[in-house]
């Protein structure tokens, strides 16, 4: 059976995959009455690569830091475990890629890791974390410099990593990373 889901277009899926896929789809499918298109959070564009990513008959489409950022939070909220498992092994694979680049949206670390801390996925959220410990601190200056004056809502614990790597940094370092050191909650 072919349905819609409504996000900022409507999206036509085959019921049956998502029902494989998905255990939030095997119940709303089953709840479902008529041919109403069914809301979701997203975009066109992330809904027909998450299709492509689920269906068998389709060439698998490249994966790249990008996508993965798009994706991620939808997969996750519609529970799509191997599609979700897939994307947090390429990060893995591809970790070293991430950086303290705040100009570079697909690999800034502390986008990664603001990404991984809202809908609590741990296994990324211990790559990124893994990741930024493992960092030159040199390499987190301008991180560290955007978190002070535009703060990008990291939590305590990557405020805790950064105020580490800005005690080794020492002298020398700009006072705006000596008030993120001082600033940061334990």
């Amino acid at each position: 059976m072919t349905l819609k889901l409504a996000c900022d277009a409507e999206v036509p899926v085959i019921s049956q995959f998502l029902q494989v896929a998905s255990p939030f789809f095997r119940g709303a499918l089953d709840d479902m009455r008529g041919n109403a298109p069914i809301s979701v959070d997203g975009s066109f564009g992330t809904w027909t690569y998450i299709q492509s990513c689920l269906y068998p008959l389709h060439d698998q489409p490249e994966v790249t830091l990008d996508s993965v950022q798009v994706m991620l939070l939808v997969v996750h909220k519609y529970d799509f475990a191997k599609l979700l498992k897939r994307l947090v092994a390429f990060v893995k694979e591809n970790i070293e890629l991430l950086s303290g680049d705040a100009n570079t949206r697909e690999t800034y670390i502390i986008a990664w890791l603001a990404l991984a801390e809202s809908p609590q996925l741990d296994e990324l959220l211990e790559l990124c974390l893994g990741r930024l410990r493992g960092m030159a601190p040199e390499e987190l200056k301008d991180a560290i410099t955007v978190e002070v004056e535009e703060g990008s809502g990291a939590d305590k614990q990557t405020r805790r990593v950064l105020r580490k790597q800005v005690k080794a940094l020492g002298r020398g370092t700009s006072d705006a990373v000596f008030l993120l050191a001082m600033n940061a909650d334990d």
